[in-house]
């Protein structure tokens, strides 16, 4: 039964993590400055204000079916063009469901996991202390040997990646636009690549941390357990001292150690010179 619980534990620490990062970035960070410029005459100052507002959009707090009138309703610099045809609409709804699921799973799971170690770390005793930041060190490695491989797969199979996460999130077909649509114009597939690398060098950086701040705080546990344990011990009762003890002191010189006595048992341990112990009396 401990077993399972610290397995779940580790992995839902691996789950909030993940949605965590991918929720703090849940659109991405627009800069044109290493792609290409836009074929059709946008500059990249228009293609970032545009860019801007689909980032609003989906970063709306409202049901993607409500905000997406706002996006319905931009267009073109200098035109009356709409921004988005119907398709990239629809796919931009799509989207935002994704994220915004994203996001809401990502708080109920942080609240989730908050109440068990919080009451954990206020209530349990020092081993159940170190379980805990055990699991969460777990759970921190195996979302760090996760993403590696992912992060392998990301930079050499790239089109690969790309096609699975939308052939597993989205419609098919729903995802794919012409180079001259508007969508692939502000978010080239270059920014995506560069989006995903960011992504997996933030939660790289987040699951190290939580990897090494969690094996020091249990290790700390674990000292405490270890004090505890010495704590309890029941030490024997102590006996009488040997008969001996008190004239063979009276005899030592002044300058003749370090003296400790084994108090209950009929020993006496002395750093002394050999001629230190002079005739007192002996010990057998």
């Amino acid at each position: 039964m401990k077993t399972n619980a610290h397995f779940l534990t580790s992995i839902s620490i691996f789950l909030l993590l993940l949605l965590g990062g991918c929720a703090g970035e849940s659109a991405p960070p627009v800069t044109y400055k290493s792609l290409p410029p836009d074929e059709q005459g946008l500059s990249d100052q228009e293609r970032l204000d545009l860019a801007r507002l689909t980032v609003a959009f989906i970063q709306y707090p409202a049901a993607a079916e409500t905000a997406v009138h706002f996006l319905a309703r931009q267009t073109l610099p200098g035109s009356d063009q709409p921004l988005y045809n119907a398709r990239e609409l629809a796919h931009l709804v799509d989207v935002k469901r994704l994220t915004d699921a994203i996001q809401r799973w990502g708080r109920r799971l942080a609240l989730l996991l908050l109440v068990g170690p919080a009451i954990v770390l206020w209530h349990g005793d020092a081993q159940r202390r170190r379980q805990l930041w055990k699991a969460v060190q777990r759970g921190a490695e195996w979302g760090f040997f996760t993403l590696l491989a992912a992060g392998l797969l990301t930079t050499l199979l790239w089109p690969v990646a790309f096609l699975l996460f939308h052939e597993w999130f989205f419609p098919p077909g729903s995802w794919l636009f012409a180079s001259s649509d508007t969508l692939i114009r502000l978010f080239p597939e270059r920014l995506w690549m560069d989006y995903a690398t960011q992504i997996l060098v933030l939660l790289t950086e987040a699951l190290l941390a939580t990897s090494l701040g969690s094996a020091l705080l249990a290790r700390r546990a674990w000292w405490q357990v270890i004090t505890e344990r010495i704590a309890n011990v029941d030490l024997p009762a102590r006996g009488p001292a040997h008969p001996a003890a008190p004239d063979l002191l009276a005899n030592l010189p002044a300058d003749s150690g370090v003296i400790f006595l084994c108090p209950g048992y009929p020993c006496i341990v002395a750093n002394l010179p050999p001629d230190a112990w002079g005739s007192g009396p002996s010990l057998n």
